[in-house]
């Protein structure tokens, strides 16, 4: 059997939640899914949730890195997940392991903070470390193909290719959201972490003056947790302003909320922001949006569909794109019924994990590059 052991910091397959089918996208999806079984790769994590000092994380990674290696010899490909950049000396360290075990490195750079790493979030010799990292791997896998250009100026010896979150296709098959209608409430939902990054503080706003100053019949639900005390307490102060914040949501509860919905509002300007999961079920959802074209968006949405904000004067922005909306019930199931078959065209299993498939296979040496 052709096996690939596959790491990341984070939790195993066998420490996450079963359900993967919904809310999981990109290759964690993959590997915690049985989708993949029938390849017959075999994915074994040996990373843990990352609790404990830095060096003890190191060490421990390690260990299980080289007991992993000789529980599993016919391996010939090591995939290492890379989201939390700060990591790359570990990263560094278990590629090194697998390249002087004779396994080749494939690297999966998930997130939209690589080039705000290499540019202000690290040092020089941490550079060196990743610049190394990337030069140990067969392959990259990047999430974002709005930073292929840079990286492989960067770095020209190196094999990227673009690989982004996806979803389930069968979530995709017919729209599940009601349609909107003149004269009903805008159902708006933002769904993710609260921070002023995410916009979540504008958004608030713009609704609130929409009712208040508009009188655009519109609420806004918000599904999520945050760490910003203050932020927590203006999230409390909108609640009778047409908010409705139902914290974190495990997924049998957020998918219903998510049907009930028409709008999803998504005024990221975070630097982390790469090819986001909740811009993927909100189309697989059927639901309109409205986003900034920030980082990946851009490239991962419709172009003629989606009603982009102005991320310079977002109040007013999301005002103007939410009361057009409300105003406009074509404009809204034009932009819910094509945006699924948007994602259902370019972002499902059935089109990105046979593409995974081959890569692991030309890696592996199992198949003539494609």
């Amino acid at each position: 059997m052709n096996r690939v052991i596959y790491g990341g910091i984070g939790p195993s397959p066998a420490e996450a939640r079963p359900d993967v089918g919904g809310f999981e996208s990109g290759t964690r999806m993959v590997i915690e899914s049985p989708r993949f079984a029938h390849t017959g790769f075999h994915f074994f994590a040996y990373t843990h949730p990352g609790t404990g000092s830095l060096p003890a994380r190191l060490v421990e990674d390690c260990r299980r890195m080289r007991r992993t290696l000789r529980a599993y010899p016919e391996a010939p490909v090591v995939l290492l997940q890379v989201g939390y950049y700060r990591s790359t000396w570990r990263e560094l360290a278990m590629a090194e392991l697998a390249h002087g075990a004779g396994r080749r490195v494939v690297l999966d750079l998930r997130g939209g903070a690589v080039l705000d790493f290499l540019e202000r979030g690290s040092s020089a010799a941490t550079r060196r470390a990743f610049g190394r990292l990337l030069g140990r791997a067969a392959l990259v896998l990047v999430q974002c193909s709005a930073f292929l250009p840079e990286l492989e100026r960067r770095y020209p010896a190196t094999r990227f290719e673009w690989l982004p979150n996806f979803v389930p296709a069968e979530r995709c098959r017919a729209r599940t959201t009601p349609p909107y209608e003149a004269g009903q409430t805008l159902r708006t939902i933002y769904f993710g972490s609260y921070s002023r990054a995410k916009g979540v503080p504008e958004l608030i706003e713009a609704v609130e003056r929409l009712r208040r100053e508009d009188e655009i019949d519109i609420d806004l639900h918000l599904a999520g947790e945050g760490r910003d005390p203050e932020l927590q307490r203006r999230i409390a102060a909108a609640a009778g302003a047409g908010v409705v914040n139902h914290g974190m949501l495990p997924r049998e509860r957020l998918w219903p909320l998510l049907q009930q919905m028409h709008v999803f509002a998504f005024p990221t300007s975070h630097f982390g922001e790469g090819h986001s999961n909740a811009l993927n079920e909100a189309l697989m959802s059927g639901l309109a949006v409205v986003t900034t074209p920030h980082n990946q968006n851009p490239r991962v949405l419709p172009p003629d569909l989606t009603r982009w904000l102005d991320p310079h004067h977002l109040v007013d922005s999301l005002r103007d794109q939410l009361r057009f909306l409300a105003a406009h019930p074509d404009a809204v199931n034009r932009g819910a019924e094509g945006g699924q078959c948007w994602i259902r065209e370019r972002f499902t299993d059935e089109r990105w994990i046979p593409f995974l498939e081959a890569c692991l296979d030309e890696v592996a040496g199992r198949r003539a590059p494609r």
